[in-house]
Order: structure tokens, then C-alpha cells, then sequence
């Protein structure tokens, strides 16, 4: 599925596990991210009372701020950040 000039297809899949449905599926475009893709899923779909899970690239305030918009919970792994605190 890979030629010289195009990556090998992804997908983003947004999966309910109790019940082993899919409940939304979309091609990554070449000239996109999976973290976009996985956006758009999320402002289409309910969300409410579900946990939404997703690897350290998703660790994003935007990607963050679409699941509680739609009510969803999120449990992100951190990945490394560079913080400054300021002392009084």
C-alpha cells in the first residue's frame, strides 16, 4: 500500500471497547495529521460520559478541549513539556 510517493494508509478510529463497536472511522489525507482527523471525529460524535483515550501525540490543548466540548472525559499519557513557574 506504499509507493514512492504516498505514505501507507492510516485511519483514526473512534471505538466503543465494552462493546467492540466502531462507531467512527476516516482515512488520514496525505497532507494531514491523525491528531486533525481525530478532531473532526470527536466534534461529530457524542461524546458524554465516555472516556476517550489516545497516545502522547494527542497530548494537545486543542485535541483536549474537543473532548470536553463534547462532554467526553480524557485520559492522555504526558509527554515532556518544558514548564516556567514564576515565585511571588
Amino acid at each position: 500500500a506504499v509507493t514512492e510517493n504516498e505514505r501507507a494508509p492510516t485511519h483514526v478510529t473512534l471505538y466503543d471497547v465494552p462493546s467492540g463497536t466502531v462507531l467512527d472511522q476516516e482515512l488520514v489525507p496525505n497532507k494531514t495529521t491523525e491528531v486533525t482527523v481525530a478532531r473532526d471525529i470527536f466534534e461529530r460524535n457524542n461524546l458524554e460520559g465516555s472516556l476517550v483515550t489516545a497516545d502522547a501525540a494527542h497530548t494537545v490543548p486543542a485535541t483536549i478541549d474537543s473532548i470536553l466540548k463534547k462532554k467526553g472525559t480524557t485520559y492522555l499519557p504526558l509527554k515532556t513539556i518544558s514548564l516556567s513557574f514564576s515565585t511571588p
